[in-house]
């Protein structure tokens, strides 16, 4: 007569392959996402523009050691927090190298983690050009294409949108031009913009909901641009609902094991 003989799988087992399945799931999720679609209005006749737009998440704590890691990372040469480098143009395409250099993906959607700072922001970042500007001296060349100090500064201001609804008024900012004022103009400018949960102007709003970032640029003789920047933070899905239970029953076996 044989005798069968059942095997039990270990608890354990059956949990870590579960976690590995969901944290699979997530992985594909964020993978797949799409770069956020924004529109782009021009005010008057500018004689410069934006472009090179990439929106991300990124580390923003210990602020602002972190923000300045991941700036310095985007734009190497531009003297954000050190000494300029002179560089020759093209720079239309100076964020997506740095975007590459730091293993940053352009996002449409985001998790909440991914927007209340710790451990992360969401980054919106750009660079100005000349268009077709003058020619003149920028701290990178003798003569060429720049944005002259003549129609600075461009000043700048962002607001939150949240679900169709005002949740952060960002202080306005001018474009920093400070190190082109013993030349013609400057050849480019980057801007990065970081914004976290909670929103000033309604500290119960979000984490979750559709967003948008409106800015608007405008320079000395109010020539421009608007823009809107439009990204969603969803609800938990089904998948981290599920991983969020099989942490908890880790950590509640994990506490079973615990010595008394």
């Amino acid at each position: 007569m044989s005798t069968q003989r059942s095997h039990a799988v270990p608890r354990w087992r059956i949990v870590s392959a579960a976690l590995l399945t969901l944290v699979a799931l997530i992985a594909a999720r964020s993978v797949g996402a799409q770069a956020a679609e924004l529109e782009l209005t021009q005010i008057g006749s500018p004689i410069w523009r934006p472009t090179d737009f990439h929106l991300f998440s990124a580390p923003a704590s210990p602020f602002p050691a972190a923000f300045d890691a991941v700036v310095d990372t985007l734009a190497p040469l531009d003297g954000f927090t050190g000494a300029y480098t002179p560089h020759v143009p093209p720079y239309g395409a100076e964020i997506a190298a740095g975007m590459a250099a730091g293993g940053y993906v352009d996002r449409a959607d985001f998790l909440a983690d991914d927007i209340v700072r710790q451990p992360t922001a969401v980054y919106f970042a750009y660079v100005l050009v000349p268009d077709p500007g003058v020619v003149g001296s920028s701290r990178d060349f003798g003569s060429g294409p720049i944005i002259p100090n003549a129609i600075t500064p461009i000043a700048r201001d962002v607001d939150v949108w949240l679900d169709g609804a005002l949740v952060d008024r960002l202080l306005g900012s001018d474009v920093n031009t400070s190190g082109d004022f013993a030349f013609d103009g400057f050849s480019h400018r980057p801007v990065i913009q970081a914004v976290w949960h909670p929103w000033d102007d309604d500290l119960e709003a979000g984490p979750t909901g559709s967003y948008e970032l409106r800015m608007s640029m405008r320079d000395v003789d109010d020539n421009g641009w608007d823009l809107v920047v439009p990204f969603v933070v969803p609800e938990p899905s089904s998948s981290q609902a599920a991983l969020a239970g099989v942490l908890g029953v880790l950590g509640f076996a994990a506490g079973r094991r615990a010595p008394g």
